[in-house]
C-alpha cells in the first residue's frame, strides 16, 4: 500500500469513527482540501478542512494562528488568521459533520443517495445570490482548494472541486470499499428542503489557504 492510500485508509477510518455520512468519500475529501495531509493546518493543528475559528470559542476549543489571504476593501492581502485546533484527524471529522448537520443549505448533500451525489452537492450548494451571509457563514469555512469568500454579491468556490474528489475516488475506489448495504455509514437527519437553498454559480475565486 503506497503513502497515499494509508492516507485515504487512516482518513476514511477516522471518518466512519466520526459518524460522517459517505466516509469513504469524506477521506478524498480531506486528501483534496489538505493536499493529502501536507498542509500546515493538517501538520499542525490536525486541521482537515481549513475551519477558521469563530468569533466565540465554545468550551475546550484551541486555536492556531497561521497567515493567509483575505479580501479586504477589493484587494487580496495577506493576514493572520486564526484557525481551529483539533487534537486528531477524528475530532476535526466530528466538527465538520456537524456543521453539515447545523447548516440548512448542505439539506441536499446530506439527503445524497449515493456518494457521487453527496459530494456533488456539498461542493456546489452555498448559498442564494441575493442571501446576505450570517456572521457564522463568514467565519466557518476556508477550504484549500476553494476558498469560501463573499465577493460581489457570491459566494464562490473552486468549480473542479466535485470532479478532483470524485477522481480521487474512482483511482482509490478498490481500497475504499463502501459500506456493505452500500450506503452511508452515519445517517443524515430529517432537514426539509427550504427554498433557502440554491445553488451558487461556479465563479473561480481560488485563494491558497494557510498552507
Amino acid at each position: 500500500m503506497t503513502a497515499d492510500e494509508q492516507f485515504l485508509v487512516d482518513m476514511r477510518d477516522a471518518a466512519k469513527g466520526a459518524g460522517h455520512i459517505w466516509p469513504q468519500f469524506a477521506a478524498c475529501e480531506v486528501a483534496v482540501e489538505s493536499g493529502w495531509g501536507k498542509s500546515t493546518l493538517a501538520r499542525e493543528a490536525f486541521n482537515l478542512f481549513g475551519q477558521k475559528a469563530p468569533a466565540k470559542l465554545a468550551n475546550g476549543q484551541m486555536t492556531i494562528s497561521l497567515p493567509t489571504q483575505e479580501y479586504q476593501g477589493g484587494m487580496m492581502v495577506r493576514v493572520t488568521a486564526d484557525w481551529l485546533r483539533f487534537p486528531t484527524a477524528q475530532a476535526c471529522l466530528e466538527a465538520r459533520m456537524a456543521l453539515l448537520r447545523r447548516l440548512p443549505l448542505y439539506a441536499y448533500a446530506l439527503r445524497a443517495k449515493t456518494g457521487e451525489e453527496y459530494v456533488r452537492e456539498v461542493s456546489a450548494r452555498w448559498l442564494a445570490l441575493d442571501a446576505k451571509p450570517s456572521a457564522e457563514m463568514q467565519n466557518v469555512f476556508e477550504f484549500a482548494s476553494g476558498w469560501f469568500q463573499w465577493q460581489q454579491g457570491r459566494w464562490s468556490t473552486d468549480p473542479a472541486r466535485a470532479k478532483k474528489v470524485l477522481e480521487t475516488y474512482a483511482a482509490h475506489a478498490a481500497i475504499l470499499s463502501p459500506p456493505p448495504d452500500g450506503g452511508p455509514s452515519g445517517v443524515p437527519p430529517d432537514v426539509p428542503r427550504g427554498t433557502s437553498i440554491a445553488p451558487a454559480p461556479h465563479t473561480p475565486n481560488v485563494v491558497e489557504d494557510a498552507a
